[in-house]
């Protein structure tokens, strides 16, 4: 495992399926970030749901046909040191099962994948090492930002600034 000081970034599933299904720009974008996590300029978090979730591309489901290269990627990410899984435990799923009941007074309604994502980016935030953003292409669970106190968004490239022209 990489060092502590290293920042964390939680992925959900759906940025490893944007790479696994080659969705356009996005998995370039995931492609890069991976490069920069296995450079150890950040750690990626997910969590072992990720591996069921993440189980076939797009194209396997609708031709009916398994690509073995789909399944060597798949491994390549699970047992890649910049990835670190943290497998779901009980203290995981009563916060992700919190998550899920405090979503009712706000009227949203929160799949119980979704909620052991964000609870377990929250429980390794709160118990392991601060988590600096949660990676997802999932729009609709922004809005969980303050719920859990780490910012949501799609994977970007964050590109360096230009220097100030006088």
């Amino acid at each position: 495992m990489a060092s502590k000081n290293i920042p964390a970034i939680y992925w959900d599933s759906a940025v490893f399926l944007a790479y696994i299904n080659d969705e356009t720009q996005r998995a370039d974008t995931v492609l890069k970030l991976f490069d920069l996590a296995v450079a150890e300029k950040f750690r990626i978090i997910t969590s072992t749901e990720s591996i069921v979730e993440v189980s076939i591309a797009g194209y396997e489901k609708q031709g009916e046909l398994l690509d073995p290269e789909i399944e060597k990627t798949l491994d390549e990410f699970w047992n890649n040191p910049a990835v670190t899984m943290i497998e779901p435990t009980v203290e995981i799923m009563l916060h992700a099962r919190m998550l899920i009941r405090e979503s009712i007074p706000h009227g949203w309604i929160l799949k119980p994948k979704d909620a052991i994502h964000l609870a377990t980016a929250l429980w390794v935030d709160r118990y392991v090492f601060p988590v600096r953003e949660f990676h997802t292409y999932d729009r609709k669970l922004k809005k969980y930002n303050a719920m859990i106190g780490i910012h949501i968004h799609p994977p970007i490239i964050k590109q360096p600034r230009l220097p100030k022209i006088d």
